[in-house]
């Protein structure tokens, strides 16, 4: 592992180094290498002449990115949270969660629905009632409502 990231480190900085060499011979033998940037026809933002060039380019104001990433790191919070609540629900309905563990873990213990695990229950891990079908039911609700937050979360991003 520790080869890796240094090969994954070495390959960026050999990489930026290159970059830069070359930009720097380009200049010193009056190579003018224009790249010209398209702008995606989705970007919005308001016309402004460039220092740099004088041309008209389009620029959307530091306030306004702030408050888009704001807004969008808060509801990407929200949705873990959620993601995470769900997860806790179904390992209860699961019976990994335990009332006699410590109190960390206790914070995380939700009886109404761990009580469903419980031996001889609906969701019992080691019942062989209907060929123990049921026990995969908090999974099955697990993967089904992580699926509908990913299709909110597409919707909403």
């Amino acid at each position: 592992p520790l080869y890796s990231v240094f090969v994954v480190l070495w390959s960026v900085a050999f990489l930026r180094n290159w970059d830069r060499h070359c930009a720097g011979k380009a200049w010193h033998w009056n190579i003018r290498l224009e790249r010209r940037e398209e702008v995606r026809p989705e970007f919005r933002g308001e016309l402004r002449t460039s220092c740099a060039t004088g041309l008209q380019e389009r620029y959307y104001p530091r306030s306004k990115r702030l408050l888009a990433f704001a807004v969008s790191s808060a509801v990407t919070a929200l949705m873990l949270v959620l993601a995470f609540f769900i997860m806790i629900c179904s390992l209860n309905l699961q019976g990994y969660m335990q009332e006699h563990v410590t109190t960390f873990e206790k914070m995380f213990y939700f009886e109404r629905l761990a009580q469903f695990a419980q031996p001889g229950a609906v969701f019992d891990p080691d019942q062989t009632k209907y060929y123990g079908v049921f026990a995969f039911g908090p999974t099955v609700l697990h993967v089904l409502a992580i699926r509908e937050l990913n299709r909110f979360y597409s919707f909403v991003a």
